[in-house]
């Protein structure tokens, strides 16, 4: 590529500039100019001579189809430098004649040079995912064809340690690992500050005193008076089960006996006093007395009355069972004999883990077998997921169904008019000139595909005929200029 400013030429040769003083290009320029034509550019042919030197010969080319070719005079320059080296003039006797040269051949170097898409394969690179390269025939250059760049949609996994990315070597979209030490969440509720490592969601701190009731026998004091703990699901916390207390009634004494527990047995000791008198009553519903073994003798009376205004309603666990409403996972009765009702025994009720709930489907407990199954939830409702001109809903099989919605239009400017190549089609305005669309599936929008422009060669375009594209065929036709 050459250009002509005040009066020297400069050519790009092999990357280098060579700069001759030209005093006289002013006036060829005039020349060509007062014809109007204009240099578009001068290139550069090499041949060798008999003592197998090199010659440089500037071939002009005009923007009006006539072509000179031109030789400096020997008169002007003597020496011209390229790559630090001289090249030796020699003189002839033929006018705008001058021959230079030099051991190696100055070559024309453009990066990503080509004639034909085909020439761009060697540009190419081992990256599938970054697009393939065309031929941009009117500026003889390389380029990326942005309809075979792989746009994937950016989603992630559950746990956030997986994200979809496009696999170098196949070109397609595939959930990736991410990045170690980027935070996550695994979904379990007993840990903090977990990080990924290879895809997988681990390590943080651990929070929870317990996850399940095993876990509380480090925090048991060995005692089995006051009860055994249970783990709390609703606040991973040991604590003591209240069906488990076994209550020794009275501090010292029940009326009829000193009562006390003996912690390595559980049972309550007694020693017999009061025979015959009423004595501590193990809980409100009873009527109790001494007996002459020391026992405080307690009868049940399901008839009798509170305080509060409740009825004694039991006086054992199977008592409570008629009282039960057949759901497995609200957790089952027992009897608390010390206010004669039923109440919830907690570690029977059923807690379904959330960490896999989505829109559509979350992790329920079966009432008949108080087992946790995934039951689809929000059928016909909106869920997120897929790309921003699909409407989403959730189906009766609890996924989330994308469907494409071509009358959706993206921040109030981007109409979604395309999920695939042939949805353009409709779009076309049969000129196979000017470039065929294709489908940005990242925007939802038809764009041109670059590659499919047709340019025709204006090298050999006359005053009287120009290289012309056909809009019916798209084939370039020399045609008569009207």
């Amino acid at each position: 590529q050459t250009e002509v400013p005040g009066s020297s030429l400069q050519i790009a040769v092999d990357g280098n500039a060579i700069t001759i003083d030209q005093p006289e290009l002013d006036d060829l320029q005039n020349r060509f100019m007062s014809q109007g034509r204009i240099i578009e550019k001068a290139e550069i042919s090499v041949e060798k001579n008999e003592e197998n030197k090199e010659k440089l010969y500037i071939n002009f080319d005009l923007i009006k189809p006539v072509k000179l070719l031109w030789f400096i005079d020997t008169t002007i320059a003597e020496t011209v430098k390229v790559d630090g080296q001289s090249l030796t003039e020699v003189s002839t006797q033929r006018p705008w004649w001058s021959i230079f040269t030099r051991e190696k051949s100055p070559r024309d170097s453009i990066p990503y040079y080509c004639e034909e898409n085909t020439d761009c394969n060697k540009y190419e690179d081992t990256n599938q995912c970054n697009g393939t390269l065309y031929c941009d025939i009117k500026r003889k250059a390389c380029k990326i064809n942005p309809s075979t760049i792989t746009e994937c949609p950016k989603t992630y996994s559950g746990d956030g340690c997986l994200a979809n990315t496009c696999n170098t070597k196949n070109g397609k979209c595939e959930m990736t690992p991410v990045a170690t030490g980027v935070a996550c969440d695994d979904g379990n509720l007993c840990t903090a500050n977990e990080t990924c490592n290879e895809g997988a969601c681990a390590g943080g701190n651990y929070t929870c005193q317990c996850q399940k009731n095993s876990d509380c026998q480090a925090f048991e004091d060995n005692t089995i008076c006051n009860g055994t703990l249970y783990c709390n699901a609703e606040n991973n916390k040991c604590e003591v089960n209240p069906a488990t207390i076994i209550n020794c009634y009275t501090n010292q004494t029940n009326g009829c006996t000193q009562n006390i527990c003996n912690p390595q047995s559980g049972k309550c000791e007694v020693q017999a006093v009061n025979i015959g008198h009423s004595c501590q009553s193990p809980g409100a519903c009873y009527d109790t007395k001494c007996t002459e073994d020391g026992q405080c003798l307690a009868s049940w009376n399901y008839d009798k009355y509170l305080d509060s205004g409740n009825k004694c309603e039991c006086a054992n666990n199977a008592d409570c069972s008629k009282l039960e409403d057949g759901n497995l996972c609200n957790g089952t009765l027992f009897c608390n004999q010390q206010t004669g009702t039923c109440e919830l025994n907690p570690t029977t009720v059923v807690n379904c883990p959330s960490v896999y709930d989505t829109e559509c489907k979350i992790n329920l407990c079966e009432p008949k077998t108080g087992q946790c199954k995934m039951a689809p939830v929000n059928i016909g409702g909106s869920c997120t997921g897929g790309h921003s001109c699909d409407d989403a809903t959730c189906s009766q099989q609890g996924e989330c169904v994308q469907t494409w919605n071509y009358e959706k239009v993206i921040n109030n400017t981007v109409k979604c008019e395309c999920a695939e190549n042939s949805d353009c089609d409709k779009l076309e305005d049969g000129n196979l000139c000017n470039g065929i669309l294709y489908c940005d599936k990242a925007m939802g929008t038809c764009k041109l595909n670059p590659s499919t422009t047709v340019y025709c060669q204006t090298v050999n375009n006359t005053d009287f005929q120009e290289n012309i594209c056909q809009p019916t065929t798209g084939k370039c036709v020399m045609t008569k200029i009207q």
